[in-house]
């Protein structure tokens, strides 16, 4: 979503702006192959607790943010 705000030859506000959109973008791109790679890894028998390791958060915490996205 972009609103009508004054372009600056590249710099400024509308720059700003787009790069913040931009910086949105990419991480919800991230959460979501950081999803599907958790997902992956369960299906192919990578234990809570070596997934955890690899993201830098607890066993619990990983099991809580992911569990329901395994099937």
């Amino acid at each position: 979503m972009r609103t009508d705000l004054a372009q600056d030859e590249g710099r400024g506000p509308r720059r700003t702006f787009d790069e913040l959109v931009d910086t949105v973008q990419d991480r919800k791109a991230l959460e979501a192959r950081e999803r599907d790679l958790v997902v992956r890894a369960r299906v192919e028998g990578m234990p809570w607790s070596s997934i955890a390791l690899a993201l830098g958060i607890t066993k619990q915490a990983a099991h809580r943010q992911y569990r329901r996205d395994v099937p």
